[in-house]
Parts: C-alpha cells; sequence; structure tokens
C-alpha cells in the first residue's frame, strides 16, 4: 500500500489535476505561415500546430482558434483577448507584456525574400536594396534585425511595417508593391519568391497571456515531459516541416558560384554492387539505386540543377586513388566511421539509407555459429571500407583476404573462414552462388551507414551533397533498393571451374571426338540439349520454393516469408533473437474492385497499399504471403516504434483516401500487430497467428457498416 501511495505521487499530474486540466480552454493565435498550415483536405498542420497537440496531451488543454495576421494576434496577447501563441521571441520588453515559458519551442531564422521575377537583377549585389521598400510583419524582432544588418551591409532601404497576412505580404511583392519581404526561412513558395539574404536568427517560445498566468505553470511542466521524453523532440519537428522548405531549398550564393564553374558533379561507384550500384553491361552507364538517387537529386535545389558524371571503379581502393588524384569528386558507397574518415582525409555526407547486415555461413553450421572471439571472416583486400564495419561491430575478429566476393564466399565454403558479411540488399544478388557454395545468410541484428565520401579539402562539394542528401526523401533510395534488390547479378562459372567440376564429363567427350568426330557432335548436343532441360527444371522447381521477389508489388514473396520465419525461428531458439513483432496486413474489397473494375484496377490498388507499407516500415523485410495479404516483421528501430508507425500508416492511408478520386487509388488495409511473448508464443508462427487475429478483428470492425459498392 505504501509502494501504491508513492507511485500515485510520482506520477505527472493526479486524476483530479487532469480533471481539472480538461476543464481549461485555452485561445490560442492561429495566424497564416509555414508554423501553421491548412492542407488541401482541409486539415490542421505545421510545426505550431503539432507542438500544440503534444502539449495539450499533457496538460488536458482544449483549444479554441483565433484567426488573424501575426500583427493582429500579437495586439490580442498584450490585450489579453487570446491566451497563447506559438513562434514569439523573447526580449526583455516582452516580458512586461506577456508570460515565457522556462522552455523554448525551437529556433527560426529570417531571410529577405525577393520576387523570382528580379532574381537576375539581383546578382549577389547588396546595393540592390538602396532605395528600395522592403516589408516586414509589424511587431515582430525582424525589423530590428533587418535595422543591425542593413547598417553592417550599408545597405539603405525603406522598411514598410505590415499588419498583413503572410499571403497578404506576399502578394505586394509579387505585383511589385514591395521590393522585398522579411519572413522565416521556411517559407516554400520556391517558385514565386527567393530568399537572397539571411538579416538574423532567434529561439522562439509559446508566450503566455499576463491574464492567464495559470497557464504557465501547466506548460512549464508540459515542456519538461516533452524535453526529458524526447531531448531531440523539436529537432524531430524541425526536421518534419522544415529542413526540406523555404531557404534550405535554395544552393547559396557560394554553392551556386562552385556548381558554375565546375559543371558536372563527378560521382565515382563501385562497380557490381548491385543493389546499389553497377555499370550496366549492354549500355555502358549506372543502374542501381545510386542512378535514381543522383536523377531526383539532380532537380532537388530550387534555384540551379546539378549535372552528374558518374564512372565505374572495380575496387574501393581504386576509386579512392581516384579521389585522390582529383579524378573524380566523390565516392559511393562509403560505410567508415568519422574516425576512419579522418585517418582517410575524407568527409562523410548524411547517410543515403541504412542496411541490415547479413553474414554468410555454411548450411551445416547454421545453429552452431556465434559471433564468438575465435572467428575468421573472409573479407575483400580493396575493399577499404571492410575494415571499419569489423571495427565499428567486431574489433575481435580476424580477417582472410581475398580477391573477390566469389572468392570470399569460396573460403566460407571450403571452410578457410568462417564468414562473409554483406548487406542485405546484396543477398539476393549473390543467392545463386550461395546455393552453390551451401551458404546460407544470417541477419547480425546490426545496420550499416551508405553515405558519399568527398576529399576533406573540397568544402563546396561537401556542402552540395550534404544538403542533397538532406532534401532526397530516403524513401527515393529504399524504393529503388527494393526494386534493384531482384535483379540477378550472380556470376556465372568460369570454363576453368567447370572443367575442375565436371571432369568426367569432359574426358568422355574429348574420347568421344577423338573415336568419331561427327557422332560426337549430335551425341553433344543431345547432351547440352538433356543437360538444358535439366537445368530448366531445377530452375522452375527452385524458383517455385526460393524466388524471393513478388513480380507485382516488388516486396518479398511467400517462399522468401517462409525462408524468413525459419531463419528467425532458428535464432530465436538460439536466442540470437528475444524480441521482434509481426504485422499483418489485408486489402480490403480486392474482389469487390477486382469483379466492378477489372484485375488490372486490382492490381494498382494492391501496389498503392504496399507502396505506404513500405514507405512506413522502411526499416523492416514485408512479404506478399497471398492475393491481398502482406506482413511486415518488425526488429530494432521499428519495433520500437511500432505504436507510432501504425498510426502513420491510418493517418497516411486516411489522408490518400481523402484526396483519392476512385476506389482503386485509395488504401483500405486492416491491420494487426503481434510482439513475441516467450509466456505466450511456443514458436514464431504462434506470434504471426496472433497478429492475424487482431487483423481480422480489426478487419471485422472496419467492415461494420462499410460497402464500397
Amino acid at each position: 500500500m505504501i509502494c501504491l501511495a508513492l507511485l500515485i505521487t510520482m506520477l505527472p499530474f493526479s486524476a483530479a489535476a487532469q480533471t481539472e486540466h480538461t476543464r481549461k480552454v485555452v485561445r490560442v493565435g492561429w495566424y497564416d505561415s509555414s508554423y501553421n498550415q491548412v492542407d488541401a483536405s482541409g486539415r490542421k498542420t505545421g510545426y505550431s500546430y503539432e507542438y500544440q497537440r503534444k502539449l495539450a496531451a499533457y496538460t488536458g488543454w482544449t483549444y479554441e482558434y483565433v484567426e488573424g495576421s501575426w500583427a493582429e494576434l500579437f495586439q490580442k496577447l498584450k490585450d489579453g483577448e487570446i491566451d497563447l501563441m506559438s513562434g514569439v521571441t523573447y526580449t526583455e520588453e516582452r516580458t512586461e507584456q506577456m508570460l515565457f515559458p522556462d522552455y523554448k519551442m525551437g529556433s527560426e531564422e529570417y531571410y529577405i525574400y525577393i520576387s523570382a521575377d528580379n532574381a537576375d537583377k539581383f546578382q549577389d549585389d547588396y546595393t540592390y536594396f538602396n532605395g528600395k521598400s522592403i516589408g516586414v510583419n509589424k511587431g515582430t524582432v525582424q525589423a530590428g534585425y533587418f535595422k543591425k544588418w542593413a547598417e553592417k551591409e550599408n545597405v539603405h532601404a525603406n522598411l514598410v511595417e505590415l499588419a498583413l497576412t503572410e499571403g497578404e505580404s506576399v502578394a505586394k511583392l509579387l505585383n511589385g508593391k514591395l521590393d522585398g519581404f522579411i519572413t522565416l526561412d521556411t517559407y516554400f513558395d520556391t517558385d514565386a519568391m527567393i530568399p537572397v539574404a539571411k538579416i538574423g536568427y532567434s529561439d522562439i517560445y509559446f508566450a503566455v497571456s499576463r491574464e492567464r498566468s495559470d497557464l504557465l505553470e501547466d506548460l512549464n511542466m508540459a515542456l519538461r515531459y516533452i524535453q526529458n521524453e524526447n531531448r531531440f523532440y523539436n529537432d524531430d519537428l524541425y526536421a518534419k516541416y522544415v529542413q526540406n522548405t523555404g531557404v534550405h531549398l535554395f544552393a547559396d550564393s557560394r554553392e551556386k558560384e562552385w556548381l558554375t564553374k565546375h559543371g558536372a558533379i563527378k560521382v565515382g561507384y563501385l562497380d557490381n554492387y548491385l543493389a546499389f550500384c553497377a555499370k550496366d553491361e549492354k549500355t555502358g552507364e549506372l543502374t542501381g539505386a545510386l542512378k535514381d538517387f543522383l536523377e531526383e537529386a539532380s532537380g532537388c535545389l530550387a534555384n540551379i540543377r546539378i549535372d552528374f558524371k558518374t564512372t565505374a571503379y572495380p575496387t574501393m581502393a581504386e576509386a579512392m586513388r581516384a579521389l585522390k588524384n582529383g579524378e573524380i569528386d566523390c565516392i559511393f558507397p562509403a560505410n567508415y566511421s568519422v574516425y576512419d574518415g579522418e585517418k582517410n582525409g575524407i568527409f562523410l555526407t548524411l547517410s543515403l539509407t541504412e542496411s541490415t547486415l547479413y553474414t554468410l555461413v555454411r548450411s551445416d553450421d547454421n545453429k552452431s555459429f556465434t559471433p564468438s572471439d575465435n572467428i575468421t571472416t573472409a573479407v575483400e583486400k580493396d575493399n577499404l571500407n571492410y575494415g571499419s564495419i569489423l571495427l565499428d561491430h567486431y574489433p575481435d575478429w580476424n580477417t582472410l583476404e581475398c580477391d573477390s566476393i566469389q572468392d570470399c564466399i569460396k573460403a566460407v565454403s571450403e571452410r578457410r573462414a568462417d564468414c562473409f558479411l554483406i548487406s542485405s540488399y546484396r543477398y539476393n544478388n549473390l543467392s545463386k552462388l550461395c546455393e552453390q557454395y551451401h551458404l546460407i545468410a544470417l541477419d547480425t541484428g546490426n545496420n550499416i551507414s551508405f553515405s558519399i565520401a568527398v576529399n576533406e579539402n573540397n568544402t563546396e562539394i561537401y556542402s552540395i551533397l550534404d544538403k542533397i542528401v538532406n532534401i532526397v526523401p530516403e524513401t527515393t533510395i529504399n524504393m529503388a533498393l527494393t526494386q534493384y534488390f531482384s535483379e540477378d547479378q550472380a556470376t556465372d562459372i568460369s570454363f576453368f571451374e567447370f572443367v575442375r567440376r565436371y571432369l568426367f564429363i569432359v574426358i568422355a567427350v574429348a574420347v568421344l571426338i577423338v573415336a568419331m568426330l561427327m557422332m560426337i557432335i549430335f551425341q553433344r548436343r543431345l547432351i547440352l540439349a538433356e543437360q538444358n532441360a535439366k537445368k530448366h527444371r531445377q530452375l522452375a522447381d527452385d524458383l517455385s520454393r526460393r524466388v524471393y521477389v513478388d513480380a507485382l508489388t516488388s516486396v518479398r514473396n511467400k517462399g522468401g516469408y517462409d525462408d524468413y520465419i525459419r531463419m528467425l525461428q532458428e535464432r530465436l531458439e538460439c536466442r540470437e533473437v528475444t524480441d521482434f513483432a509481426i504485422c499483418m496486413f489485408d486489402c480490403d474489397d480486392l474482389k469487390i474492385i477486382n469483379d466492378k473494375y477489372g484485375h488490372d484496377k486490382g492490381d494498382e490498388y494492391l501496389k498503392t497499399a504496399v507502396r505506404l507499407i513500405c514507405r512506413t516500415f522502411q526499416h523492416s523485410p514485408v512479404f506478399r504471403l497471398g492475393g491481398d495479404e502482406f506482413c511486415a516483421i518488425l526488429q530494432n528501430e521499428d519495433l520500437q516504434s511500432a505504436d507510432e508507425l501504425k498510426a502513420k500508416f491510418i493517418s497516411e492511408s486516411n489522408m490518400i483516401n481523402s484526396s483519392a478520386k476512385n476506389d482503386w487509388e485509395k488504401v483500405n488495409v486492416s491491420i494487426g500487430i503481434a510482439r513475441y511473448d516467450a509466456n505466450a508464443d511456443s514458436s514464431v508462427e504462434d506470434t504471426a497467428s496472433r497478429a492475424d487475429k487482431i487483423m481480422y478483428e480489426n478487419k471485422r470492425k472496419r467492415k461494420t457498416g462499410r460497402d464500397i459498392r
């Protein structure tokens, strides 16, 4: 009883306090800006809106939204006509007029924007503003920042304070009534106006009316819990709403000048490294996920197009030498740690994507293999990434250098090495070779990052590449990896290897040729025909058991699911894995869509659903189990965020459905998630069965009262 009493006193707020909070109605200012937006479906969104909803989760507040321009609402806050306003900069003068909490809600930067039609006239010369009219929101600190900036840059302009909405102020700029307009770095109408000068930055807060001092304690409590729960919450919101909008989509003057003088960015890449990158044998051009990334990156900046020139290298060592010699500007992929990057004189951009690290082991070592200290792993001697990966995850392992991936696989098969590490996205392209040498893949539970490397003395190219990696969505490269994951790049057996393995056939053929040339030609044709038929039968049998990719949706199929479940069960029995979840999906009403609109529309319906599944659960393998059934197996990052990902999936489904014009463009998916419970589940299949039951129960609830016909 004493413990229970202590526990209750430790809760953030009691039930009575919660009841009191729910009675508080807070009048909050809603001003037209990138912080407060309404999407095409009429739903509120934005940095401030989401933050306010998070506050309400802790305080129990109910909001009444009061609309107006920033200047109007700021005055209402001072007059006590509204209770709360977001995006307010702290100043000593304002503390006499309103209350500020102990924690900030974020930071913002202020830029002068000009009409895109006047971009050529500006030419990075601030004297352009002399004698011109610059608009700014009335009552903001931006006016003060501009005056300091203008004095420093010797600019003599007319500052016009505006009590208008953001849209009305922008309209004045675009119709020529203003020559410039000062606003936040998050403004994102890049076709209409462009940022040309940063004049300052400041921390911003939720400000409370002095007449509602009772709200300040609640606000401080909520902000404290939010920061303790996730110290990066402000940064996460910034990444979600800000970093891919506004000025962040523009190359600055230094970057533009470098690109104009330099021309195409020369990218060196590792050949024969699908699904990431390879040189197409027919065209000689780059193929793989890197190709899709560069195509997206070429147009991601609003004020300049980037051209790329790509060159394939057989080894990372040769690519690194070319980088050092100035033959190329950057190389991909780079899996170095920051320290190893410094040792090699390179900088690494942000990660383009992450991949699960697999280890290839002999089939008969499947259950006995453990990552102990006495392990020897095969490594490609010219692949410089291996050293950093091993130091990151397995610093005590021994290494056996081999000339190629094929030699590494052979070394494991011949017991000269215990294992060979690869990216999970590489396995499908090596699967035939692995089967030939009786190797299987085990999930290590570790991830590896894939970045672009540049020389440390080339700051301009680093700035540009880091910016475009930040802008291009990670889903772009992840979807491309899924596509190229299915391509077969296994190397054919060489002639000498064939002779070694089938020596008796070669000798027999040679004897027959000597004995009777004409007959052996005929005989050899029969043998080859029989061999081809046998190979085709074996291939058909193999495909029926082992093909991992579903032709329609490009996710792994039932065969891949069975193999993964079997491998997961074995790892569970060895206690290599102790925590995972299985998420089942069922696309509702597929038969109705097929019958009413045709199977081609049904296929579109399935592909729309699977794209959202992959985009939401992007760190988990996704499988198609049947016509309209899919599954994702959650571990690591996705497992920890399972509830949030489920909510995100449902939210984005609703968003798609609200704008869809046809039934087959919608995402009506029932979902069920079950987490492995050692007390309730005797096998992985038990967890899958529970997930299936939950999904069908949710499907029953979703079906109640709904008929798409």
